[in-house]
């Protein structure tokens, strides 16, 4: 419950804190439908497939629900990492930040149900 309140704080602060990083490219409104894509594709996919394997592999290991919520956790740090560490580029940014919604947002579908 602990990891699942710290994870929700850190969603939060990515929230605020990526508006300000995208930002320095200079591309407000690009940024704004390519991010609704991202959340609507990277997002709901990594949440039904989270709930999925959770709910399917419970018979095996009664752990499976916090493992994939670790799991998904653990992921998204590297991939923080380069979306905030390198300037490169608008379009890898972006990249990253589907990669990290498509890996790592499943993990609140396990954690709302071991709850």
């Amino acid at each position: 419950m602990l990891g699942s309140c710290l994870r929700q704080w850190q969603t939060s602060i990515i929230s605020f804190y990526i508006m300000t990083y995208f930002n320095c490219y200079q591309r407000q409104n690009l940024f704004g439908i390519l991010n609704a894509f991202v959340i609507l594709f990277g997002g709901l996919t990594s949440s039904l497939v989270g709930g999925k394997l959770s709910d399917k592999y419970e018979s095996v290991n009664y752990r499976t629900k916090s493992y994939i919520s670790s799991i998904m956790s653990a992921m998204a740090v590297p991939l923080f990492m380069l979306l905030f560490l390198i300037h490169s580029n608008f379009y890898f940014s972006i990249v990253v930040l589907f990669l990290e919604n498509l890996l790592c947002e499943g993990w609140m579908a396990p954690c709302v149900a071991m709850i």
